[in-house]
């Protein structure tokens, strides 16, 4: 096996040789420093206390908590004699080529006791916080006298998320992956003395099965032999570290029968060593599959919506409510992740309320919403309903469209995160919904923008900052077809009827050399190319925010509500894909940009470039975003048409207009028409790619 040549220089207590040594050496350590003789716990080196990393966690998801409550990495300490260790001015390390890059202060390990330390990064929570955190991948962990000299260190391989690395018993040389960590308390095991030697994992391990399919339904049967590929190869030995109730492992090959509580995610953690070698750190690697709750069964019991996190790969949501739920909000308890949260629901949108499969937003009063993939908590969620969209990607493709605009040009802007995830009501499975933000104050702050912004949502055609509503006639206040939804005073709409003034009573040249003082012109170019490009036809003056922050007179754009886009309306009827919709009527400011030459200019050259190689814009960018949500959503999109696909082909809202043209398409059919219509707006726009319009 390959060894780390890590050498060290030890100057050992007086009258002592120097020692040259490797500790990644797998060699008993028979004279070096730090240890203890196998039948004793007699140190061999006087005065150099014997304390031993013990047991360690990679990643910590749900297991041990700090005292603040998150669930940091950890390291165990022991210490194997009957006198508590002072360990003021020892170092602990994640690189062995920095041995002294924490130093431990205020800190003791009991005699036969143990101490805990938390590897989060932030030592500014206490003396047990540590500098650094561990890799999941693999690394090192090493402990330091004062002295310098090593005391205890290791290499480790691959390790799974809530699984430790272990010795079997406190102290012992043997060490294990276990699923069920004993940070601060004892270890069980055989026990074989007090280690001679700095562990390291074996070989990296490569692991591959004949699992095919990875999507299952609850009484399918799961088998699978798994393999080390590679250097390691047929000199592996995998071992479960646990199996699901009623599954089997024969050496080689695992096999279950699922049943009707086997739902979700299967994290299959297999210890990795090295045939007939000893004192090695085993490594942990993975196999996982899903199996989801099959209703149609009829022995199907209910999921349980703390251990039913993940369907096919997709978040789970569970919804719990004492009442119907409506256009007002209803107290509601929602589980993500494995936790509770107390909260309201309702239903939401003017469209979406009377679909069989509505939306949703929540609400988070007490705790708010942990949000992971976002890095952020929410205080609202908005649940957006794929009932008018049965090819269920149209929204997140603009959103993430708008997000890579502004990568593109490195600015900050008001852009709506999303992810997909799967719906439970009660324990019943509601299907795949957009999990999206909701705009308010809170997203305002966390994009960068003030917190106590004034935010007006759009909500009809007459926010088309002319002087006249959508019929032509004089509007009532300038601020007609607005709602304020944020800001105080609530009824203080000044200054949106002050960029209302602006751009109805500019001309085109005032507007567009004006903008700098009352909007971002740039931006509103760009929320433009946004509309124009995907046809979303709704879009170009309502379904918007704008936010106003009050040390600023600049509004600022954020989309919203995308059913109607990329080749369909809100009523899912066809648009083709050769229309160009310049929106001139419904967007004074649209018109202004495509007055001024100039403007116009730039406006044509900011498509060309983000329609580069790899841009926003760029044919090849959309379709790879398309060929990523289908990587991801394929299974569950499926199932959700299978229990919806019939209500959507009935709904009065479309079916009769859609029986004229009999254009009807299931889930596959609607994925590739939207393939096609992408393809064919390509070449729609394919010579503005290269010259100006």
């Amino acid at each position: 096996m390959a060894r780390f040549g890590l050498a060290l220089w030890v100057s050992l207590a007086a009258g002592c040789d120097l020692v040259q040594r490797s500790p990644l050496d797998s060699t008993p350590w028979d004279s070096a420093p730090g240890t203890t003789d196998s039948e004793t716990t007699e140190q061999i080196f006087p005065g150099w206390p014997v304390v031993v990393i013990n047991e360690f966690m990679a990643e910590n998801r749900t297991g041990a908590a700090d005292g603040t409550g998150a669930h940091p990495d950890w390291i165990e300490l022991f210490n194997p004699s009957a006198e508590p260790v002072d360990l003021n001015g020892w170092t602990i390390t994640d690189d062995h080529n920095d041995p002294g890059r924490h130093r431990l202060e205020q800190l003791s390990v009991p005699a036969w006791g143990r101490l805990l330390l938390w590897a989060d990064g932030d030592p500014s929570l206490g003396p047990d916080h540590l500098g650094f955190s561990l890799a999941l991948e693999g690394e090192q962990i090493g402990l330091y006298a004062p002295t310098g000299l090593p005391v205890d260190g290791l290499s480790y391989g691959q390790q799974a998320p809530d699984h430790a690395a272990a010795r079997v018993l406190d102290g012992d040389a043997e060490w294990i992956i276990t699923a069920n960590p004993s940070p601060g308390v004892f270890n069980g095991g055989t026990g074989k003395g007090w280690g001679q030697a700095w562990p390291e994992p074996p070989e990296p391990c490569v692991l591959v099965s004949d699992l095919t399919e990875i999507n299952y339904l609850e009484g399918d049967g799961v088998s699978l032999a798994p393999r080390c590929r590679g250097e390691l190869g047929a000199a592996a030995l995998l071992e479960p570290v646990t199996l699901p109730s009623g599954a089997s492992w024969d050496g080689s090959s695992f096999t279950w029968p699922t049943g009707p509580a086997s739902g979700g995610r299967i994290d299959l953690v297999f210890q990795v060593t090295t045939r007939g070698v000893t004192g090695e750190l085993p490594s942990a690697e993975t196999v996982t599959f899903w199996v989801a709750d099959n209703p149609a069964a009829a022995d199907n019991v209910a999921v349980e919506a703390a251990s039913y996190t993940e369907e096919w790969g997709l978040p789970v949501m569970h919804v719990y409510t004492w009442s119907e739920i409506g256009s007002g909000y209803v107290a509601a308890e929602l589980t993500f992740g494995g936790l509770a949260y107390p909260g309201m629901i309702k239903v939401r949108g003017a469209s979406s309320s009377y679909y069989p499969k509505p939306g949703y937003t929540l609400e988070f009063p007490e705790a708010e919403l942990d949000l992971p993939a976002w890095g952020v908590t929410r205080d609202h969620l908005v649940l957006v309903s794929p009932f008018d969209d049965n090819a269920y990607v149209r929204q997140k493709l603009v959103y993430d469209q708008w997000a890579a605009m502004a990568q593109f040009w490195g600015v900050e802007r008001l852009t709506p995160r999303s992810f997909f995830t799967v719906l439970y009501f009660d324990g019943v499975y509601q299907g795949l919904f957009l999990a999206l933000d909701r705009v308010d104050n809170e997203f305002v702050e966390q994009q960068g923008f003030h917190p106590d912004s004034s935010l007006y949502k759009a909500v009809s055609h007459d926010a088309n900052f002319f002087l006249t509503d959508s019929g032509g006639n004089a509007k009532d206040t300038l601020h007609d077809g607005y709602e304020k939804k944020e800001g105080e005073p609530e009824d203080d709409t000044s200054d949106l009827d002050a960029l209302v003034a602006f751009t109805g009573h500019a001309d085109a040249e005032g507007l567009v050399h004006g903008a700098a003082d009352h909007l971002d012109l740039q931006e509103f170019m760009d929320w433009f190319l946004l509309v124009h490009y995907c046809l979303g036809e709704d879009s170009a003056g309502k379904n918007a925010y704008l936010a106003s922050a009050p040390d600023s007179s600049v509004f600022r754009y954020a989309p919203w509500d995308f059913n109607h886009a990329w080749g369909q309306d809100w009523r899912t009827y066809r648009e083709s894909s050769s229309t160009r919709n310049y929106h001139t009527g419904y967007n004074r400011v649209f018109w202004a940009i495509q007055e001024v030459e100039s403007a116009n200019a730039e406006l044509w050259e900011r498509y060309r470039s983000m329609a580069q190689p790899g841009g926003p814009y760029d044919p090849d960018w959309l379709r790879a975003q398309l060929d990523g949500y289908y990587a991801l959503i394929e299974p569950s999109a499926q199932r959700d048409w299978d229990r919806w696909g019939e209500s959507y082909q009935t709904y009065s809202g479309w079916v009769s207009y859609r029986d004229s043209k009999d254009d009807w398409t299931d889930y596959q059919g609607e994925k590739a028409y939207l393939y096609q219509w992408l393809d064919e707006r390509a070449a729609v726009f394919a010579e503005l790619r290269e010259e100006p319009p």
